[in-house]
């Protein structure tokens, strides 16, 4: 069946070049095209589409609102949205709207790259025992309200640091380790940061979004539940594959959002494993044991179980919260990197190594999860000769 795509642009000219650009897929994809946000809306009224692809400049309704309101009315529609060099400031009021950004000028190539990536993530996360454990959870974790309210805020035209970092402070348990991240060898700065605003500024919104997430979401979890495993340990191990992940997306001199869904991934890339935990207790345990004595990969073990993995748990949840395809996919795919559909080197393959090493750097503390480094997935990326110099980076971290 053809993928239904609406392109969203202001300018005739621009919606003229994705039209010529557009011939090559007619077989594959039906197009249709809108000049505001107000015409987009009204065309998915009378026929809903499977892909959205806007522009972020726009008079009137501009492409933040238009994605806002897709989300709202349409949830199941993917979004994607077009930006330049200069708007990256713009793009913190999508960020909790958007599947996807893309830069332009685009070519077609990466065009047609991002949108099959997009809807292959949809296809392979359409599951039905997915569906149907996650159907049945007692507890899934809620969207956290203080992510909720910094979204809010960091959509909001008036958006400041010191706002931002008021809003951080009213939870201690989050300012703390803001603050402890901030002070951390890691990012090796000489003087103390000593308030949540100060930290917020020097690690970035992207990075305060994703410990947000992440500390809420563990804080809720009842330990009493990991008998073979801690709690503690699933956080460390969280953390170190995000900072391990963002160094070496540094080493490989990739853009500021690829390093960012790049650490993100590696934060929330374990949640699933939190969610299964809290809701099937017994089967988790069971698939620990199965695990370690069969000496196979946790999430294969949870697939004899319960016939899904927390992997995908995980993609699924953070897909319904609205995080960056990026990240979905990142951990959607990063024990099984040879069933991702593109060939390029992205947050994925970033995690996929920083999972692997992180692991191999505390085997004293082995974590169920990793089965060591998918060389036929390296190579095919032509990064596999990479690999020594990106463990490398990873010692270093470590002993810092």
């Amino acid at each position: 069946m053809k993928k239904r795509i609406l392109f969203v642009d202001d300018d005739p000219t621009i919606l003229q070049g994705f039209k010529r650009m557009l011939r090559q897929m007619r077989e594959e994809w039906e197009a249709d095209f809108a000049e505001s946000g107000g015409q987009a809306l009204k065309m998915m009224e009378r026929d809903p589409v499977d892909l959205v692809v806007s522009d972020m400049r726009m008079p009137g309704m501009d492409g933040a609102q238009l994605l806002h309101e897709v989300k709202t009315q349409f949830p199941d529609t993917i979004r994607i949205i077009l930006s330049g060099q200069a708007e990256e400031e713009s793009l913190m009021r999508v960020a909790g709207s958007m599947h996807q950004f893309l830069s332009k000028p685009c070519e077609f190539e990466t065009l047609k790259e991002v949108i099959d990536r997009a809807c292959s993530l949809r296809d392979y996360l359409d599951n039905p025992e997915l569906k149907r454990v996650v159907s049945q959870l007692q507890s899934i974790p809620s969207f956290p309200k203080l992510y909720n309210d910094l979204m809010n805020e960091i959509k909001s035209p008036g958006v400041t640091i010191e706002k931002v970092g008021k809003i951080i402070s009213q939870d201690i348990g989050m300012s703390t380790k803001i603050l402890q991240l901030a002070n951390s060898a890691f990012f090796g700065f000489s003087s103390k940061i000593g308030s949540a605003a100060q930290a917020v500024e020097i690690l970035g919104l992207d990075t305060i979004q994703a410990l947000v997430l992440t500390h809420d979401i563990f804080s809720k979890i009842d330990k009493s539940k990991l008998k073979h495993i801690s709690i503690d340990r699933i956080w460390d191990h969280s953390m170190n594959t995000g900072k391990f992940a963002l160094q070496i997306a540094k080493a490989e001199k990739r853009d500021s959002p690829t390093r960012h869904f790049a650490f993100t991934a590696g934060l929330v890339h374990e949640i699933g494993m939190l969610v299964i935990a809290e809701n099937y207790p017994d089967q988790f345990e069971e698939a620990i044991s199965l695990a370690l004595n069969n000496k196979i990969g946790f999430f294969e073990a949870e697939e004899q179980i319960l016939h899904t993995s927390h992997d995908k748990v995980a993609a699924y949840l953070l897909g319904l919260w609205g995080l960056p395809d990026p990240i979905v996919t990142a951990v959607a795919f990063h024990h099984n990197p040879e069933a991702y559909p593109g060939s390029d080197v992205c947050p994925l393959t970033f995690l996929h190594a920083a999972n692997v090493f992180e692991d191999e750097l505390n085997q004293n503390m082995k974590f169920p999860d990793c089965l060591g480094m998918k060389e036929s997935y390296l190579k095919k990326l032509g990064v596999w000769d990479q690999i020594p110099k990106w463990k490398k980076i990873c010692q270093n971290l470590e002993q810092e």
